[in-house]
């Protein structure tokens, strides 16, 4: 069973691949960049297929910084039904409950296209305190997490 991460370059993508890497399933990197497996475009459909022939499982980090996911979201799990995929774990957020527009609303959609939907939703990431990101930085320079 492979399993496709979308978002494999950024925080949780990444750190999840490096998790699932050498155990049962193989893992695909899907993105735009370099470091991925496979080309994998939200804005682009031509490239859902490709990513997701072969695959039962999805990590689903939705595109950063819409409104409206359920957009280019929806036909990839139109394709993904299509494929046979079989699990979708979508990264949503507690701040946004399963049925409220835009996150919420797509993580209400889940089980209509796959057998096995999760929608995670933490409150808050450890790694934002890691690597480059803000609070890193600020905590890094003042020796204060605010």
């Amino acid at each position: 069973m492979t399993i496709l991460i979308t978002g494999a370059t950024g925080t949780t993508g990444s750190r999840l691949a490096r998790r699932l890497d050498g155990h049962t399933a193989p893992v695909r990197r899907a993105g735009r960049s370099p470091g991925a497996d496979v080309r994998f475009d939200w804005s682009n459909p031509t490239t859902h297929a490709d990513a997701l022939r072969g695959v039962r499982a999805v990590y689903l980090v939705p595109p950063p910084g819409t409104t409206d996911p359920e957009t280019p979201v929806i036909p990839f799990l139109e394709t993904a039904r299509a494929e046979g995929v079989e699990r979708v774990v979508l990264l949503g957020s507690s701040a946004v409950p399963i049925g409220a527009p835009g996150l919420g609303a797509l993580g209400a959609r889940l089980g209509s296209f796959v057998p096995h939907p999760v929608v995670l939703r933490p409150t808050w990431f450890s790694s934002n305190f890691t690597g480059n990101h803000p609070h890193a930085d600020s905590h890094r320079r003042d020796g204060e997490i605010v």
